[in-house]
């Protein structure tokens, strides 16, 4: 297995570590409580990016990130983490993709995800929410990750 890249944690609670190729990343997890009110689970927001784009492809940088992830997730079986793939540039498919693959190589049966789907306008945001197998909200939680969805998508498709 590979090791991660060491990081350091940041005031405002983010992440930040530096490949041997000297990208530097940024990890955040963000309060996303907002959009799931009367959920018991305790719900953040995750986002990660490279402050400089370089062409290299470094798989620590997966390591990385999945290992901030689950430590994250695993402080409490309540945590949830939702994300929406970038679609700025028309990759959201790409990262949705890479997304998914980092977690069905790293799940080890810990964690489940679901998947969904906003359109807007001429817009696709792609998204999913990860929590723990042991979350005592599970089901309820993905009842209203569904409701969330659709207060903002007439038609939502929800796959586990």
């Amino acid at each position: 297995m590979q090791v991660p890249y060491s990081y350091n944690t940041q005031e405002d609670g983010s992440y930040v570590f530096t490949t041997n190729y000297e990208v530097e990343y940024i990890v955040a997890f963000y309060d996303a409580q907002c959009h799931f009110p009367q959920n018991p689970s305790r719900i953040f927001e995750f986002s990660f990016y490279p402050k400089e784009v370089k062409r290299e492809r470094d798989v620590r940088v997966f390591y990385t990130i999945i290992f901030i992830i689950e430590s994250f997730l695993l402080k409490n079986s309540i945590y949830g983490l939702t994300f929406v793939c970038d679609n700025t540039d028309g990759k959201h498919y790409c990262r949705y993709r890479l997304f998914e693959r980092w977690f069905n190589n790293s799940n080890n049966d810990r964690f489940v995800k679901f998947n969904g789907e906003i359109n807007s306008d001429d817009e696709v945001y792609l998204n999913s929410l990860i929590t723990s197998k042991d979350n005592p909200h599970l089901e309820k939680l993905a009842i209203d990750y569904k409701q969330a969805l659709n207060s903002f998508n007439k038609q939502v498709q929800l796959t586990i």
